[in-house]
């Protein structure tokens, strides 16, 4: 992410991550990294990819999603 964004304007830009709901971590700990690298604006999708998909969020599938 550093590489993404470099500068302090583009590490205040939103960031959310999810992973499968419920009661998977993973999410919460990759937050909790970003914030101690000053990532700043970084949220926690709590009900995860499944919720994401059937509320018919956008998605992407490939190499480069």
């Amino acid at each position: 992410l550093f590489e993404e964004r470099p500068d302090h304007d583009q590490q205040n830009q939103p960031i959310v991550i999810y992973c499968s709901g419920g009661a998977c971590e993973d999410s919460h700990m990759l937050a909790d990294k970003l914030w101690g690298i000053q990532f700043n604006n970084v949220y926690v999708y709590k009900d995860g990819y499944p919720d994401l998909v059937t509320r018919g969020g956008a998605t992407r599938k490939g190499p480069t999603p």
